[in-house]
């Protein structure tokens, strides 16, 4: 339980912050959603750096996690440009806290007998379900905010893994948290794909911006790391 609590403690701080950055960029003109999503991928960039060097250092980790949910913040913020979308806060925060009741529901089904007993066919089939359901939602409604849930579900999905490896300290927990983060460079290349297929490969850089290693899965239910 200990374990859970820290992870989707840490993966609520991420989203959230990931959010803030986003909608406090709203009120950047940048003239291209190509320019955030450029400066999000260097941030993520810098942060696989530093978590390079960082090793096992907690004080390192947490500096590059931090990195990661600003970048996070300026791909959701190149999205929404992309899209033309403009999201409170508290909706954004909402579907944050979403993704954190999805990790929750994956752990309660982790702890029931049968799943427990064949964990790694389980993991396997709650993503694939997961994902079919995200499919099956994009397609059926018309929403400002399922496609960043459907953002946030991916590295939600990299958080549950981390979870799931084994840890022998806190520190070695927040190292594996900390690589979790690196799945947003599968959203800034999905986001890029989408800007790309609508656009025809043609990519406007104007710079015009003024101010207005993963060990085997278990069921996360152990206090232990």
């Amino acid at each position: 339980m200990k374990k859970t609590m820290i992870v989707s403690g840490l993966s609520l701080l991420f989203l959230l912050t990931a959010s803030a950055v986003a909608y406090g960029l709203r009120r950047m003109a940048f003239s291209s959603a190509w320019i955030p999503l450029a400066i999000g991928a260097g941030l993520l960039v810098l942060s696989g750096i530093g978590a390079f060097f960082a090793k096992a250092e907690m004080i390192k980790n947490i500096v590059c996690f931090c990195v990661s949910a600003v970048a996070l913040g300026f791909c959701i913020c190149a999205w929404y440009i992309f899209r033309g979308f403009d999201n409170a806060f508290y909706v954004i925060a909402l579907v944050s806290v979403a993704c954190i009741a999805y990790l929750w529901i994956f752990y309660a089904l982790s702890r029931i007998p049968f799943f427990e007993r064949h964990f790694n066919l389980f993991f396997w089939i709650f993503y694939i379900l997961s994902f079919i359901a995200y499919v099956l939602i994009v397609i059926f409604t018309k929403t400002t905010y399922v496609s960043t849930f459907g953002y946030y579900m991916l590295i939600e999905m990299a958080f549950i893994y981390a979870l799931c490896s084994d840890s022998e300290n806190i520190q070695d927990l927040v190292r594996r948290i900390t690589l979790a983060t690196y799945s947003v460079f599968a959203v800034a290349v999905l986001i890029a794909v989408f800007m790309l297929s609508e656009s025809g490969g043609d990519i406007d850089m104007d710079f015009d911006l003024k101010v207005s290693s993963v060990k085997k899965r278990r069921p996360p239910h152990d206090d232990g790391f």
